[in-house]
């Protein structure tokens, strides 16, 4: 008796794991984002607008470096800000009470995802990009612009991945590829 009820158990674990989901390295998630190899990932975060300026969707954003909690993003007219954090996925609406910091405002509209990897669509400015340029942040807000390497002043060097399109001047949904995560 007590064999059939080993066996039991031993049929019940094996196929418990066969049907658990359970991935064995190298078969499918890349960067923790699921999926198969050949498919194009993306890395997502939640961010914090404490502003009374909404962000579109498409825009770069940079860190909001006077709140400085790591989850609020704001806008920048710094050429090669080094604060970049990503591009907005979506629309980040405008914070409803003024003063309220991260904490006070979850649940509440402010919040929105901004994507830090992989394939994205930006807003440019202020001339034609070309495809295969380093992008980063341009000196008109939310717009991303080429992104040149500043030697004199290192802490201006925000360097956010490259463009895949030959984008027009002031175009938006041009193809990049971000790398900051």
């Amino acid at each position: 008796m007590s064999r059939k009820l080993f066996l039991f158990i031993a049929v019940l674990l094996v196929g418990g794991l066969a049907f658990s989901g359970l991935v064995f390295a190298g078969s499918t998630e890349i960067l923790g984002q699921g999926g198969y190899p050949s498919d194009p990932h993306k890395i997502y975060r939640l961010v914090h607008n404490p502003n009374a300026t909404v962000i579109s969707a498409e825009q770069i954003v940079i860190w909001d470096l006077t709140i400085d909690n790591g989850v609020s993003v704001t806008l920048t007219t710094t050429s090669g800000d080094s604060a970049v954090a990503g591009i907005m996925v979506e629309l980040l609406p405008k914070q409803a009470t003024a003063s309220n910091t991260a904490a006070q405002d979850i649940g509440k509209a402010n919040w929105a995802l901004m994507q830090t990897y992989g394939l994205a669509q930006v807003s440019v400015f202020p001339a034609i990009q070309t495809a295969g340029n380093a992008m980063g942040t341009s000196n008109k807000a939310g717009e991303a612009g080429s992104f040149v390497a500043n030697a004199s002043t290192s802490n201006a060097n925000g360097f956010a991945g490259f463009f895949y399109d030959t984008g027009a001047l002031n175009g938006d949904d041009v193809e990049c590829f971000l790398i900051l995560d």
